[in-house]
């Protein structure tokens, strides 16, 4: 019945992809099958007439069991288990090999079964919730048997059960007494845990808004607090009775993992599973979360001032009498609003104090009113610079003494940036005017795809450096080009932050300039 032995053999296809993709036990139970079956493989018998895996010797004529042009292991095709990646030959010509490539990476995205839409704030709620049943739980093992608690403590589960079902049925599984439930110790720790975690949900969801008032320091900060947050979550729960992971710590660590490729941002720590954050941080990390917080809330608000306070300035500056000058209370009002500007922390040159050059005019205050120290202040930023103008857009780069170094190491070399898209042809064109390289190769690779694409460019005899965007490449492409350049002996240039040639220059000098030299 192949029919129905296809039907069982998809829905046990489509459950393990389920169930590795929720669970790390399963995952990594699989990956080990997995490897264990690659390793032990038979090899084939080179004196058996049917063994067709041998590979001849050059120069050896072709048997009659083995006509020719069989085909032959060439090269390799990953096979994705979870996190793991492992290496399975392919037979065939050339081209058969980058198809086999191809359909894997298609594969790969067709097979990964959807997951619905993450709403990091009803999370954070979530975690609110479970952070309130850890401690309730703690008073009533410390009340011990005390019956006139019991109806309070009663009174309080039926509020938290009645409110865990307007968030989506959150899972309160420290209130289920079949089950054996951590200490008292431990279970402060889990709220604690809980408590970190939702102020991170909070403060990554906010940053990751188009309204937001996050610097792009300040996301990568969020999502840095969120990854330690969400690690320190699973390590506290790792002890309970608990045989799947938390809901709300998995969808907030899938929710990160698309975000931090998708943005671009690249998180150093926590990310992995073999990189755990240490759970009795969680009330120091709760205050750091706060403090990002803070500061982004203060700066809005300060914003808003700095609004209120330049449509006043601009109001009573356009207020000037027949005779040209102000009357004391415009120049009053004036005056109060570049105090409260400067002292907001905007600078004396801001653009939107320059624009206020032609509104305000010293002169035009009366005696009794003189212009304050501020307003003169900021009158000092109106003097223009010509040293600031932008040069004109046809003029020639004149290169600094590093980009000529480093042209002169890689002229005639090709190479290749892993990392991002070559979607920015004013970027391609700076970096091939600056260093003049043979070629330069843009190595495009999808989030979960194959890292294949980056190894035929790197291995090329005439390949001289590899320029590894680290912020855009994602975790498991850097591991793989970095590997891949120091097989193939090539310089792996690791590049943090700014890829204009003048900033590419100094760190292919700082890392790679000794074996350039060579």
């Amino acid at each position: 019945m192949p029919d129905e032995a296809d039907r069982i053999a998809d829905a046990i296809r489509a459950s393990l992809r389920v169930g590795m993709e929720r669970s790390p036990e399963l995952r990594a139970l699989i990956v080990a099958v997995a490897e264990w079956v690659v390793a032990n493989k038979p090899q084939p018998d080179p004196e058996s007439p049917d063994s067709m895996g041998g590979i001849a010797e050059a120069g050896s004529e072709t048997s009659e069991e083995e006509p020719a042009g069989s085909p032959l292991p060439i090269g390799v095709v990953p096979l994705s288990l979870g996190d793991t990646r492992i290496d399975v030959a392919v037979p065939g010509a050339p081209e058969e090999l980058i198809s086999a490539i191809e359909s894997a990476d298609a594969m790969a995205a067709d097979e990964r079964p959807a997951r619905p839409e993450i709403d990091l704030r009803s999370s954070a709620l979530r975690c609110g919730l479970k952070a309130e049943a850890c401690r309730l739980c703690v008073e009533r093992a410390e009340a011990g048997d005390d019956e006139a608690r019991d109806p309070e403590f009663r009174a309080r589960v039926d509020d938290l059960l009645r409110r865990r079902v307007q968030l989506d049925n959150a899972f309160l599984w420290m209130l289920i007494p079949e089950r054996p439930q951590p200490d008292a110790d431990a279970m402060r720790q889990i709220a604690s845990c809980y408590e970190a975690h939702r102020a991170a949900c909070e403060v990554a969801a906010a940053s990751n808004t188009t309204t937001s008032g996050y610097s792009t320091q300040e996301m990568e900060s969020a999502y840095q607090l969120l990854a330690e947050a969400n690690s320190a979550l699973r390590v506290a729960i790792d002890g309970t009775w608990l045989t799947q992971p938390d809901r709300d710590q998995d969808d907030a660590h899938h929710w990160l993992r698309e975000r931090t490729f998708t943005q671009h941002i690249y998180v150093p720590r926590f990310m992995k599973l073999d990189d755990p954050a240490d759970p009795r941080r969680a009330g120091t990390l709760l205050g750091e979360i706060r403090a990002l917080a803070e500061r982004v809330t203060e700066r809005e608000q300060n914003g808003r001032r700095i609004d209120s306070s330049l449509n006043t300035l601009r109001y009573h500056a356009r207020k000037q009498g027949g005779d040209g000058r102000f009357e004391p209370h415009d120049a009053k009002r004036i005056n109060e609003s570049a105090d409260t500007l400067l002292s907001l922390g905007i600078d004396p040159g801001d653009a939107r104090l320059i624009q206020l050059k032609h509104l305000v005019n010293l002169d035009a205050f009366p005696n009794n009113e003189p212009p304050c120290e501020a307003l003169r202040r900021i009158a000092a930023g109106w003097i223009d610079r010509e040293a600031d103008a932008p040069a004109p857009a046809d003029s020639e780069p004149k290169w600094s003494e590093r980009v000529l170094d480093v042209r002169r190491r890689l002229r005639g070399g090709r190479i290749v940036i892993v990392g991002g898209t070559d979607q920015y042809p004013d970027q391609r064109r700076r970096i091939e005017e600056a260093f003049e390289p043979a070629a330069l190769e843009w190595a495009e690779l999808s989030e979960h795809g194959s890292g294949a694409r980056m190894r035929p460019l790197i291995a090329r005899d005439d390949t001289r450096l590899v320029l590894l965007l680290v912020p855009l490449a994602g975790h498991l492409h850097s591991e793989e080009a970095r590997a891949e350049a120091k097989k193939r002996n090539v310089p792996c240039v690791l590049v943090r932050a700014g890829y204009h040639p003048e900033q590419l220059a100094v760190q292919i000098l700082e890392q790679a300039g000794d074996r350039l030299g060579e």
